[in-house]
């Protein structure tokens, strides 16, 4: 069972970025299906590995979608974006020293991205880009 199905409310209305969030839920879900399977220290590594992929072409590709679109607020996100990899890389960097990395803790991080980056952020990213005119 997933944790978070795909809901449309997750949805900012960029194609590119909405599919990329996808991508992250789908992440998000596989970890929590490997613990429940007991499974979840055995996943973490693969998990981190797309979880620093992921970061790499999400967040060029949305800051680049913002600077396109002038977005006001880019400094503000970047800063989100720069704190939430330094997350991600801090994982796996105790992961690289002594295999001691909480699913738990991993998950937590993951959902609270959801929940208040996602929802929050680049929703509000989404609203400012609909009341932009089109080129």
């Amino acid at each position: 069972m997933q944790l978070f199905p795909w809901d449309e409310d997750y949805e900012i209305g960029i194609t590119e970025i909405d599919r990329q969030h996808r991508h992250l839920v789908d992440i998000i879900n596989e970890l929590s299906d490997a613990m429940i399977a007991q499974k979840g220290h055995k996943t973490v590594p693969q998990i981190l590995e797309k979880l620093v992929d992921y970061i790499q072409l999400h967040f060029t590709t949305e800051e680049e979608i913002m600077r396109r679109g002038n977005y006001p607020a880019l400094d503000k996100h970047y800063q989100e974006h720069h704190e939430m990899t330094g997350e991600v890389l801090e994982f796996r960097k105790n992961y690289s020293k002594n295999h001691e990395v909480s699913p738990s803790e991993v998950l937590g991080f993951l959902c609270d991205w959801l929940k208040n980056h996602i929802l929050v952020s680049d929703k509000e990213f989404g609203r400012f880009l609909k009341t932009q005119p089109t080129a």
